[in-house]
């Protein structure tokens, strides 16, 4: 794929996944105190009200939904959308994450706390200001670097994109706050985790990936972008089919689990999928708070852990209803409804045995 091509269709992303209305209006989602009983977790759902939503706006490429580990619904615009390998944006974030708690698991990384100048000897030498960065920091989106992805560059990273050294333009950034404190969203975070895990497997991310999770998944498409220096982009530009998509969805439901097998570690999963900073909310379905990779909201009362790239590319999780959906778009018309809204709406509330917007 080239640079340029890929430069001009997300500087063409106005619902980039990656900035906030108003970042000081952050909220907090509610974390559901109970489960549904039975009965409602298995409440039949009536999936043709959503059919009709979604072929009528034409915004949505695919949605796939399993229940219980089974495929229960399936929509494409196209048969072509069916196999189409899709680019998901920032879900990379997600999956840069999760390969993060494989590292840890494989001890090539002793732990999310460890100082990042741990793994980058340079940092003590030529960015000394950023030695108290942790890997936690980056995951969680409160390293403290200045970046204004979502301001003054207009939901992209543009500039170090641009550079001729993606992770040197990101070291080179000026600290605003102290690490651990300030949630901004800043692709450039979970790319300098991209290359802690190059660094300490000798594997790219794709290339670490592909052999620790994503092929004993079942997941064969998968492609991923690299910087100048071969780092897989840790912030973006990775895709996948969107059954593949939903496999991974799969892994975080049963916590780490595949097929009697552990993949990774479910005190890894627990730690990715809870709030590890406050993250930021357009409204009641889109944002919430934020893991390490993911985001968190609660939809009919019900938590949910979402994987959110630009363009509207999710991957939603919900443990109470036993929920993994995939969305997969290319998101044009800002007055049709968003797959956060048709989830909740369409997917989790009939799912509860109510009746769908």
């Amino acid at each position: 794929m080239k640079i340029k091509n890929i430069l001009l269709t997300a500087s063409l992303c106005t619902l980039a996944g990656c900035a906030a209305k108003n970042p000081a209006s952050a909220g907090t989602a509610d974390v559901p105190s109970k489960s549904p009983t039975p009965s409602e977790r298995r409440a039949p759902i009536d999936f043709a009200p959503l059919t009709d939503k979604v072929r009528a706006e034409a915004q949505i490429n695919s949605i796939i939904v399993s229940q219980d580990g089974e495929i229960i619904y399936e929509y494409y615009q196209t048969e072509r959308e069916r196999d189409r390998v899709c680019n998901l944006y920032s879900v990379a974030k997600s999956m840069t994450s999760l390969l993060t708690g494989a590292a840890i698991d494989d001890g090539y990384i002793s732990s999310e706390d460890a100082l990042i100048s741990k793994h980058m000897p340079s940092i003590e030498k030529d960015h000394a200001d950023k030695k108290g960065i942790a890997i936690k920091h980056l995951l969680s989106m409160t390293s403290g670097l200045s970046w204004p992805e979502s301001t003054t560059w207009r939901h992209f990273f543009q500039p170090m994109a641009e550079s001729p050294n993606w992770v040197e333009f990101i070291l080179g950034r000026d600290l605003e706050h102290e690490p651990g404190t300030t949630f901004n969203y800043n692709s450039g975070n979970h790319h300098l985790v991209s290359r802690i895990i190059q660094d300490t497997t000798g594997q790219s991310a794709l290339e670490y990936g592909k052999k620790r999770v994503f092929e004993r998944l079942g997941i064969h498409s998968v492609s991923w972008y690299s910087d100048p220096q071969g780092v897989s982009f840790g912030g973006a530009w990775i895709s996948m089919t969107a059954r593949d998509a939903l496999k991974v969805g799969q892994l975080v439901l049963d916590g780490g689990m595949h097929d009697g097998e552990r993949i990774v570690s479910r005190e890894w999963i627990k730690k990715m999928t809870s709030p590890q900073s406050t993250g930021y909310r357009w409204d009641e379905y889109v944002g919430g708070e934020y893991g390490y990779g993911w985001w968190i909201n609660a939809y009919q009362g019900q938590y949910t852990a979402y994987a959110w790239g630009a363009n509207e590319q999710y991957i939603f999780v919900t443990p109470s209803l036993r929920l993994v959906a995939v969305f997969t778009s290319t998101f044009n018309d800002r007055h049709a409804a968003r797959p956060p809204f048709l989830y909740s709406e369409y997917i989790v509330k009939p799912a509860l045995g109510k009746t769908a917007r």
